[in-house]
């Protein structure tokens, strides 16, 4: 088996490719690695001037290192093996947006040091009672939230009352959920492939890499096929989602396709 990238690793590989120093960079993207990262290791601490961190489409497993990243304001964490929200702390006073969907997270316990935190994608993970979605009631700011595909929203959709309930007991919310009516066929030439996959409206397999490079995205509902990058065709219609690790590799491929 590959060993892990790096996250020094990796920070070279995107200083090289966009010929931005990481310890400048506002905006870093280091999501969909080959082979995946495994560890948020000190090199983060680098990254003074960070705005957005990109590492979604890994195989990380806790949250960790954030301290030195003073301005972080959007956080990108989905598609990883993440368990708990441990290690936020370090970015509570300025964290804005945390997606994180397509993990393992069962507890929200450590949610509350996000005192500024307006979004939070967490859609697909393991939370199952009410007694944690509340505790979503500690962060005054939220406004937006998706949190569709964890059992408690999946039982209570089911029964009709999700939205209800839901709205109930966090009332302040602006949006919850709207992710489903936001993306028409239209908008997906203008969508990040990162976004899409956070969103979890698209699945993806790719040839082995020993074959021609060549992609196949489903997205939910069925759509036509899109062209990305230079002769990298996306194909769309319906599949199985896809959870956690088990879309590293496929994702990895459309990060480093030639663009």
């Amino acid at each position: 088996m590959a060993k892990a990238t790096t996250i020094k690793e990796a920070l070279a590989r995107w200083e090289e490719k966009t010929g931005q120093r990481p310890s400048e960079a506002k905006e870093i993207k280091l999501y969909a690695q080959i082979p995946p990262i495994e560890k948020m290791d000190a090199s983060l601490s680098t990254l003074a001037n960070c705005e957005k961190l990109s590492l979604s489409t890994n195989c990380i497993e806790k949250i960790a290192n954030l301290n030195g990243l003073k301005n972080l304001r959007i956080l990108s964490l989905g598609r990883n093996n993440i368990k708990n929200l441990n290690g936020l702390e370090a970015v509570g006073d300025t964290l804005e947006e945390l997606w994180i969907s397509y993990n393992f997270i069962e507890k929200l316990k450590g949610i509350h040091v996000m005192k500024k935190l307006k979004i939070l994608y967490m859609s697909n993970n393991l939370v199952k009672d009410w007694a944690e979605f509340v505790k979503l009631t500690d962060l005054p700011c939220l406004e937006d939230l998706v949190f569709v595909g964890n059992p408690l929203e999946e039982k209570h959709s089911a029964e009709g009352n999700w939205i209800e309930e839901a709205t109930k007991r966090v009332p302040k919310l602006k949006k919850l959920d709207e992710h489903s009516s936001k993306y028409s066929t239209g908008d997906l030439g203008h969508r990040s492939l990162e976004g899409l996959f956070n969103f979890g409206l698209i699945t993806v397999h790719w040839d082995p890499p020993d074959q021609q490079s060549s992609l196949g995205v489903h997205i939910h509902p069925p759509a036509p096929v899109f062209q990305q990058g230079h002769g990298h065709f996306l194909q769309l219609s319906n599949a199985p989602k896809a959870h956690g690790a088990q879309a590293q590799n496929t994702v990895s491929q459309v990060a480093h396709s030639p663009r």
